[in-house]
C-alpha cells in the first residue's frame, strides 16, 4: 500500500498493489488529488518530477540517486494530484514529465506541457515501457560491459586520499551551516581537473573549499553502474543520455544488433629527420549504429564507457542530426536491386513479361 498525505499529514489517498498477481486499484474513498509523493532532502525544492504508480517513484529513486526534487505519484494520468501538488506550492516552477514510455503517457506529458507557470522537460525511462520495467531490466539483464570508467580521486589538504569514486558517480555533501545536504555528479575532465555538478574545479580545490566552510563530503555508492553518452533516432539532434552499463541499454537505444564505427582525434603530421610523417590521433569513441538510431561512447582498451565531456559537446555538434552510415545505405539498395531482379526473372519464368537484353540469368 502506498499512501497520500494532505498537508496536515492526514491520509487522504491510498495505492493498493499486489506483490504475487498483477493486482492494482485505489482504495475506496482516495482522493485523487494527494498522490504518494516523496520528497527531497531539501523540501523548497522548486522542482517536481511526476510517474503514473507509486512503484514507478520507488524504481526512479533508485536508477537516479541524485535527482534533487519532488517525486509525486500521479496515479494514473489524471493531473488532479499535480495540479493540486502546484497550487500548495506555487515555488515550483519546474516539472520533469515521467509517465510511461507509451500513448497515454505520451497524452498526459503533452497535457502537462500546456499547464501555465511551469517550464516541462520529459524523460521517459531508455529501456521498458515504465521505471519499473527499467529497473527491473537492470536486476535481470547480466552486467556485460567492463567498467572502464576513469577513478576521480578526492584528497584532504595534507594531499591524503580520502575516496575515489568512478567518473560519472556522485557525491554527498553536507553543509555545516544548517545540516542541508545535496547530491553533485561528478566527471573526470583530465589528471587535474573534475567537473563537479555544474561547476569546474582543481581535483583538491573542492576537497580544501569544502573543508574550510565545514561542510563534509562522502562518495555515493552506486548500485548499478552506469555511463554517459548521447542518442538520437535517425534524424533527430542528439541528445545527452545516462543509461546502465549493459549492452541490452544501448541496444534499445539504437534499435536491436549495431556496429560500431571508432572515432579517432584528428591526425598530426610531425617532422622526423628529413621525412614528414602523419601520426594518426588516439582513439576516443564510437559510433554505434542500429536500424533506429545510433549512440556515441567513449572509447578506453577497445570497451564502450562514458563520452568525454568536451567530446560530448563536439560530437552533438558534428553528428546532429543522426544519419544512417554510407555503408548501411549501400547495403540497403543492394538487397533492393536483389529483390527486384529476383521478382522480374520469376515473372519471366512465368511468361508474365519480356526481360529486357542484359537482365537475363542475373541473381
Amino acid at each position: 500500500m502506498f499512501v497520500g498525505f494532505d498537508e496536515r499529514g492526514t491520509a487522504r489517498y491510498a495505492a493498493l498493489r499486489g506483490t504475487f498477481a498483477d493486482f492494482r486499484r485505489d482504495a475506496d474513498g482516495s482522493d485523487k488529488r494527494y498522490g504518494f509523493a516523496l520528497p527531497p532532502s531539501n523540501r523548497g525544492s522548486n522542482t517536481v518530477a511526476v510517474f503514473e504508480s507509486a512503484i514507478d517513484v520507488l524504481s526512479h529513486r533508485v536508477l537516479v540517486p541524485d535527482f534533487a526534487g519532488w517525486r509525486l505519484s500521479l496515479g494514473g494520468t489524471s493531473l488532479n494530484a499535480l495540479t493540486h501538488f502546484l497550487e500548495i506550492n506555487p515555488h515550483t516552477d519546474y516539472c520533469v514529465v515521467c509517465t510511461d514510455n507509451d500513448d497515454a503517457g505520451n497524452r498526459a506529458a503533452a497535457k502537462i506541457a500546456k499547464l501555465s507557470g511551469i517550464t516541462v522537460t520529459r524523460s521517459p525511462p531508455q529501456v521498458g515501457k515504465d521505471w519499473n520495467d527499467a529497473l527491473k531490466s537492470m536486476r535481470t539483464e547480466v552486467n556485460d560491459m567492463e567498467d572502464v570508467r576513469t577513478d576521480i580521486i578526492f584528497r584532504d589538504s595534507e594531499y591524503k586520499e580520502k575516496f575515489r569514486i568512478k567518473d560519472g558517480d556522485s557525491i554527498k555533501v553536507t553543509f555545516g551551516y544548517d545540516g542541508e545536504v545535496v547530491t553533485r555528479k561528478c566527471r573526470w575532465i583530465d589528471e587535474c581537473h573534475t567537473k563537479i555538478g555544474g561547476e569546474y574545479y582543481h581535483n583538491d580545490e573542492y576537497a580544501e573549499k569544502a573543508a574550510k566552510a565545514g561542510n563534509t563530503i562522502e562518495p555515493i555508492a552506486s548500485e548499478r553502474p552506469q555511463i554517459d553518452i548521447l542518442a538520437a533516432k535517425y534524424g533527430e539532434d542528439l541528445q545527452a543520455v545516462t543509461i546502465p552499463m549493459i549492452e541490452a541499454a544501448i541496444r534499445k537505444l539504437v534499435g536491436g544488433k549495431f556496429e560500431t564505427e571508432t572515432l579517432y582525434y584528428p591526425s598530426r603530421t610531425e617532422q622526423i629527420k628529413d621525412r614528414k610523417v602523419e601520426i594518426k590521433g588516439k582513439a576516443f569513441g564510437a559510433v554505434v549504429r542500429g536500424k533506429d538510431g545510433i549512440a556515441v561512447c567513449g572509447l578506453t582498451d577497445g570497451v564502450l564507457t562514458s563520452l568525454h565531456p568536451y567530446n560530448e559537446q563536439t560530437q552533438k555538434r558534428e553528428l546532429s542530426p543522426a544519419e544512417q552510415s554510407k555503408k548501411s545505405s549501400m547495403l540497403g539498395e543492394m538487397a533492393e536491386a536483389k529483390t527486384a531482379v529476383t521478382e522480374i526473372n520469376a515473372a519471366n519464368a512465368h511468361g508474365d513479361k519480356p526481360l529486357k537484353r542484359g537482365v537475363a540469368g542475373i541473381e
